[in-house]
């Protein structure tokens, strides 16, 4: 969702709700929700199949935004188990934080200003990759195209599950829409989150105190994501930055690093905001705010030019996630698949089979990863 777009959601009049099934209904805009979709036409065909999904899909707009978050030993040993075949790049220097004009390595003597939710995440060693080597489509424009005129992209209202009335179309979960359609499925494959499911969840009576409290825990600010692309480089740092938005009170850290693409520098930002707290006034200060430390930090910032790209997601990676209290919950839930982002371990294999050398579950993007896998071997 674009800056401008942050509280963009229309309402739109109801109409008669008026029923169409599909047997398998992913819901997702990220990249990991459409691998899943196109996994699950290549094994069940596009009949039985179907995304729903807002946004116009592009490779730019679907792929993981700000500082890579394929980092931390358990997180990079699972990848490299996972992925053998795919090169990642390691990058050996220790993420640093900026204080008295100068950039200083969290291992001296120093303390940086107190870090805030989420934030510690981003000190662990990291991990480049081209993610195109694990989904190729993201190279394909074709799919993209046939994608965005076949996907469905109303606006979800509601969901339930309710108990199927017919053998054939064995329906599982209805979704209505803002526009009055009522989608059915048999098998539902969710990737937004677990707060986002709860959220839309209507009936929410029916579901156990143990569900409701594990989406519950999922509750995250929202990412604000600040990049910025320069005409000439500005600077040969590569480690990942930790810029204090003030050093008197504790409001966070902008977490960046520079990296290069079509032969210029940039350098991208992460930001944890809660939207719920802040209106796009304050967010907007908070970016203006960042332009003027790179201005100060980078003397050369000033003098070139740079295009500014913002985006604002609702859906963040939580750093933990309690999987046990999932699977304690799953009680009545049936047909449904949580992926991608904060996609808990429960119907599927358990964590083990991927993490079995490894006291620390996955978070991030391998999280992401090592749920997708979990799904798609789980399909029969």
């Amino acid at each position: 969702m674009s800056f401008s777009d942050i509280r963009a959601l229309k309402k739109e009049e109801s109409t008669e709700l008026t029923p169409k099934f599909i047997r398998h209904l992913v819901v997702g805009e990220d990249v990991h929700s459409i691998a899943l979709y196109k996994t699950l036409i290549e094994k069940y065909g596009e009949s039985e199949v179907q995304l729903l999904c807002q946004k116009e899909l592009t490779p730019l707009e679907v792929l993981p935004k700000g500082p890579s978050s394929l980092r931390g030993e358990a997180n990079i040993e699972a990848f490299k188990k996972l992925y053998p075949e795919v090169e990642i790049t390691l990058v050996e220097k220790e993420a640093e934080y900026f204080k008295e004009q100068e950039f200083r390595k969290f291992s001296g003597r120093g303390k940086s200003e107190p870090l805030l939710w989420g934030e510690e995440f981003y000190k662990g060693q990291r991990a480049e990759l081209n993610l195109a080597q694990v989904y190729p489509f993201l190279k394909d424009e074709e799919f993209f195209t046939k994608l965005n005129e076949r996907k469905w992209d109303n606006t979800l209202l509601n969901i339930n599950q309710v108990e199927p009335t017919e053998l054939i179309e064995n329906t599982n979960w209805t979704i209505s829409t803002t526009i009055g359609e009522m989608l059915q499925s048999e098998h539902l494959y969710w990737g937004l989150g677990p707060e986002a499911f709860l959220h839309a969840y209507e009936n929410k009576n029916k579901l156990s105190d143990e569900f409701i409290q594990f989406c519950e825990s999922t509750q995250a600010p929202a990412s604000l994501f600040i990049k910025y692309v320069f005409d000439e480089p500005i600077t040969d740092k590569e480690e990942t930055l930790f810029v204090p938005l003030s050093y008197t009170h504790e409001w966070g850290h902008f977490i960046g690093e520079f990296g290069t693409e079509d032969g210029k520098q940039f350098i991208e930002f992460i930001l944890y905001v809660d939207i719920n707290q802040q209106n796009e006034e304050d967010i907007s200060r908070k970016i203006r705010l960042l332009k003027r430390h790179i201005e100060k930090i980078f003397k050369k910032a000033k003098k070139i030019s740079c295009t500014e790209f913002i985006t604002l997601e609702k859906h963040t990676s939580c750093p933990e996630i309690d999987d046990a209290l999932y699977q304690k919950g799953l009680t009545g839930i049936k047909n449904l698949e949580m992926v991608s982002v904060n996609g808990p371990f429960g119907h599927s294999a358990p964590t083990e089979t991927i993490f079995e050398d490894s006291k620390k579950a996955p978070s991030h993007l391998m999280r992401a990863l090592a749920r997708q896998k979990i799904v798609e071997d789980s399909l029969q």
